[in-house]
């Protein structure tokens, strides 16, 4: 068998073993929730009203880490060499990865069930932000964004702890409402799997697809789910975040130009299959601090929150959000051709700023034709009826 089909066949196996895994798991993380009352909390700030478990995330790690190590082993057993062979550094780069994943899984763990303060959730994602750079995985160049290349050492290793810790949040916060956090996190992942997949770099695939892979079984109890309803939790987003955070890092040591995506840089490679995650992330942290508010202060300031104020079901918030993210991807491939990608990233900006913008236009228009024909109420018309008479 060609060597090439061989590999795809293994990187498809591991899909198919994460996605069975998560098919498995998934109900069983249900009935043992319910069993033991471990549901969401409900409160003004939550967009659901009924009691929901919040533990789908438990089942990301343990299927990566099955999917992607039976795979491994059966590649060394068919004495398959490829291109990006487990070399020392692809595999200390590797067990770094999962040692980070698994510090986060446990911070996310205990905060689904009991709560964790933010300041040790930050310190935590510096603490595997490190462990990335002592993995030799970090980013070492902007690849022309703002006339940058190659760029120092320790300037890398900043960028990469802010790339890291933003990239978590960003995931974190727009899991608010069904099959957003997932649905956008699927497209990431599968971006970066088949890129590094066309690449011939096929560690960094399976995992990208691994975790894709037990993405979608959940996606679909959680969005169509009715006796298996299920929300990933802060288990599932630092984990999705922290590995979309690493591939991206990792995207930045290579060229980015290849057969699946032909882009000019990394930096807009990775802004646009994180658009809306990452603009979202960064708006309402500017505003919330222009407010003289915390970045981290809860609020329903979110984008999936302006397009339920609008009208839309949740179900339709979260079709149009990843449809516009489709959208920016496809608009950038096509724009990273002609344009520098310091152009391309300011566009998006300004692309994100005027959707906001309309947004809120939108939302003040319907308030001014609600206002207009909203009579008064009978409290207001007694009082004012009461003022006629002592008058």
């Amino acid at each position: 068998m060609d060597k090439l089909v061989t590999i795809n066949l293994l990187i498809c196996l591991t899909f198919s073993i994460s996605a069975a895994i998560g098919f498995i798991i998934v109900p069983r993380i249900v009935m043992i929730s319910r069993r033991k009352g471990l549901y969401d909390f409900v409160n003004e700030r939550k967009v659901h009203t009924t009691q929901v478990p919040r533990l789908g995330g438990v089942s990301f790690l343990p299927a990566l880490l099955f999917s992607v190590s039976f795979v491994m082993g059966i590649r060394y057993l068919i004495g398959l060499e490829v291109p990006d062979s487990i070399s020392n550094s692809v595999l200390i780069e590797t067990l770094f990865l999962l040692c980070g994943m698994v510090v986060l899984f446990f911070i996310g763990l205990a905060d689904d069930l009991i709560s964790v303060s933010f300041r040790y959730k930050l310190l935590s994602q510096i603490m595997v932000a490190l462990l990335m750079i002592l993995s030799g995985v970090y980013v070492n160049d902007m690849h022309g964004f703002l006339g940058i290349h190659a760029i120092p050492s320790w300037a890398g290793y900043l960028l990469t702890i802010i790339l890291v810790c933003f990239v978590i949040n960003a995931i974190n916060l727009i899991d608010g409402i069904d099959g957003l956090a997932s649905g956008l996190s699927s497209i990431a992942l599968a971006s970066l799997g088949f890129w590094f997949l066309g690449q011939g770099l096929f560690v960094y695939s399976m995992l990208a697809l691994a975790m894709l892979g037990v993405i979608i079984p959940f996606f679909i109890y959680n969005v169509f789910g009715r006796k298996y309803k299920i929300f990933m939790g802060d288990t599932g987003s630092l984990l999705i975040g922290y590995l979309i955070a690493f591939l991206s890092a990792k995207l930045c040591m290579v060229s980015v130009s290849g057969p699946v995506f032909d882009f000019k840089g990394a930096p807009i490679f990775i802004f646009a299959i994180l658009f809306i995650p990452l603009f979202d992330a960064a708006r309402v942290f500017i505003e919330r601090m222009r407010a003289g508010k915390s970045p981290f202060y809860p609020d329903k300031t979110h984008i999936h929150h302006k397009f339920l104020a609008l009208g839309f079901s949740h179900r339709q918030t979260m079709v149009a959000i990843i449809l516009i993210e489709g959208a920016v991807i496809m608009v950038d491939i096509i724009l990273s051709q002609y344009l520098d990608i310091t152009l391309m990233f300011f566009a998006n900006i300004v692309l994100g700023v005027f959707m906001m913008l309309v947004l809120h236009r939108i939302q003040s228009k319907i308030d001014e034709d609600e206002a207009e024909h909203t009579p008064l109420t009978p409290f207001k018309r007694v009082s004012v009826e009461k003022i006629n008479e002592r008058v």
